[in-house]
């Protein structure tokens, strides 16, 4: 999914740039790197702030929102606004061949990345109230339920337990395991997504191996599937 995002310059309170992001970090957004020298003597001369204007978006409804966004507030080498924007928008490279050096140089690149407690905190507040809304988190389990790439997944993991040969032990472990036990779903930065009733419900309504899922729960491994889980605990 796509997102929309603004920055907006502290020293007088507005807009100066708008931009398009594909990644549910918003890793974009809060890019300093790769801006241009426009952008960066605004951002440098009076601070700026990060705002998401829109969310949830396919890629082409994204283009056009950025377009109808710098329409609205006006580019400066135009002399009709006040963005730093060089062109109309609607032209991200969401399929841009990348090479294999330049991957490594934003990987390392982000690895080094450090945010601030304000970032932090308006990060944090911004997901809490994102997993707070019922109809995203529909929306969520849903496009987690219709992914292909988690139903391939799903499918692999079940073709390689197919024959596999279990000792006494494990058997008692997995008939013991059988046991409804509740079970908390957060993202990566510990936010509450929803609680389960046991690991088989949510093999059943997301196609997640409940056995991966359980592995997480006993802290076993830090995350699976791109969230965290933990046994509730009442």
């Amino acid at each position: 999914m796509a997102y929309v995002y603004r920055h907006i310059r502290l020293d007088k309170n507005e807009p100066f740039y708008i931009g398009i992001g594909s990644s549910k970090y918003y890793n974009r957004a809060y890019r300093h790197k790769s801006r241009s020298d426009f952008w960066k003597k605004v951002a440098n001369k009076g601070g700026y702030e990060v705002e998401i204007l829109m969310d949830d978006l396919t890629w082409e409804q994204a283009c056009e929102k950025e377009k109808e966004f710098i329409k609205l507030y006006g580019r400066i080498d135009l002399k009709n606004g006040c963005l730093v924007n060089m062109t109309n928008g609607g032209d991200g490279a969401l399929n841009a061949i990348i090479s294999e050096k330049t991957r490594k140089s934003v990987a390392e690149a982000n690895r080094r990345r450090i945010f601030t407690d304000e970032q932090k905190e308006k990060m944090a507040e911004r997901m809490s109230k994102r997993n707070k809304d019922p109809e995203l988190r529909a929306k969520i389990t849903e496009g987690l339920r219709n992914s292909e790439k988690v139903l391939a997944n799903a499918r692999n993991l079940g073709i390689k337990a197919k024959g596999r040969k279990h000792s006494d032990l494990t058997k008692k472990k997995m008939s013991d395991s059988k046991i409804k036990k509740p079970i908390i779903q957060y993202d990566l930065n510990g936010n509450f997504i929803k609680k389960w009733e046991s690991s088989c419900q949510i093999e059943r309504d997301l196609n997640f191996d409940q056995s991966n899922v359980s592995h997480c729960c006993k802290g076993l491994s830090k995350q699976r599937y791109g969230f965290k889980w933990e046994y509730y605990k009442q």
